[in-house]
Order: C-alpha cells, then structure tokens, then sequence
C-alpha cells in the first residue's frame, strides 16, 4: 500500500488524510510523515507506507493511498524447511557478473531450491555463461 503525495491535500485537508490513513490501515502518522518527507518524493511518486498480503478496502473518505501488486514467493513451512528452500536477495555484482541478464536489485534465489528453481520462479530469460567458481 501506498501514498501519492499530490492526492492528499494541502495544508489541513493533508493533515486529516494522513489521520485517516494512519486510522484506516494501523500505520503510524509519523512514519507517514516520515515517508513523504523523503528527498526522492514527489507529488506523482508512488510512496510505499506498508506490506500487505490481502487488500482492505480502502475507505471513502480516505485520499491519496492506492495499492501496487507485487508478486512475492510464499513459504508454508518457514523454518522448518528453511534449509532445503533457501533464501531470495537483491542481485548484486557478482550475480550480475555471472548473469549479464541480471538488473541492479533484481531479486534472485540465492541458496538452496531459491537458487535451483530461480529461472522458473521469476519468469526471466537467463543466458548461458560458463564460469568457475
């Protein structure tokens, strides 16, 4: 879930829409704030204020917050089998090293069936290289 800065308002209509957010989906109105203070911000960006796996319903009255699908691995059995499933992380350089079809913080399986089944799991094309650890 996320804000868009220009659709909340000026002045006091900001105020009362932080509030309502705060309110509506149990986020702190300082870390709101603390948010759209980022330097990166901007009236059309797109500010993350929280992770959900379900939508709620966002509220009538409630302006300025919209929500952004992204598709995320799911792990039924957590630590209980957490060294067979491995874990996922931002490509770094040496991925990107060993896989030029790799993006800057592009999230790859980095150990275990993550690793294995990467290619599968997140729809990329890979190219072939050959390399020596």
């Amino acid at each position: 879930m996320a804000s868009s800065p220009g659709k909340l308002g000026t002045g006091e209509e900001k105020e009362r829409n932080i509030k309502k957010i705060s309110q509506a989906f149990d986020i702190e109105e300082e870390l709101i704030n603390n948010q759209l203070k980022q330097a990166w911000v901007t009236d059309d960006t797109f500010v993350p204020l929280k992770s959900m796996l379900k939508q709620k319903p966002i509220p009538k009255d409630v302006n300025g917050v919209t929500y952004q699908s992204k598709e995320m691995r799911y792990y039924p059995y957590n630590k209980a089998a957490a060294h067979l499933t491995g874990y996922v992380g931002k490509a770094n350089a040496d991925d990107i090293k060993r896989n030029p079809a790799l993006k800057a913080d592009q999230i790859i399986g980095k150990t275990g069936l993550e690793f294995t089944f990467d290619k599968k799991l997140t729809r990329t094309r890979w190219r072939k290289h050959s390399h020596r650890p």
